[in-house]
């Protein structure tokens, strides 16, 4: 059988393992997932933060369903850079991720990711009520593509 130049492409094309994206929060802890190619990125829905343990589980799960095999954390470095009391506990559930998942984490900056979220959403006519549920994972989609952007810059 012969294959299209569309599909024989589509095969050549190396594909690189799945990143998850975590936008830790106490509440609620909002992810994002890349593509096998690393192009294209998707929210998912955002776990709840206040589950212990239970939080770890939940995350080893969805790393299998999806295939990942690199985390990226966002860092909450202060606006001027500095790093607050919020990096201390997100470097903390950094420990814990490595320990509970076994898979590399990496950390990256994702100042301002949640306000970009909000504003994107409002502009585009989301409710209040509605940009609350989803404010988490859409930071993570943006945490996510500023990762994969700084990657292939990178290359």
């Amino acid at each position: 059988m012969r294959l299209s130049t569309g599909a024989q492409s589509r095969r050549m094309m190396p594909s690189m393992p799945r990143i998850l994206a975590i936008d830790y929060g106490r509440a609620r802890i909002g992810l994002a997932v890349s593509d096998p190619l690393g192009i294209t990125v998707r929210p998912l829905p955002p776990v709840d933060g206040r589950g212990g343990d239970r939080v770890f589980h939940q995350l080893k799960e969805i790393c299998g369903e999806e295939e990942v095999e690199t985390l990226v954390l966002g860092l909450p470095l202060q606006l001027d850079g500095s790093e607050g009391p919020a990096v201390l506990e997100t470097r903390r559930f950094r420990a814990k991720l490595e320990q509970h998942l076994g898979l590399p984490v990496e950390e990256h900056d994702e100042r301002l990711t949640s306000r970009q979220a909000h504003a994107e959403m409002k502009s585009a006519g989301v409710r209040h009520r509605q940009r609350k549920k989803h404010v988490d994972s859409s930071a993570a989609l943006l945490l996510l593509q500023s990762w994969l952007a700084t990657r292939r810059g990178a290359r």
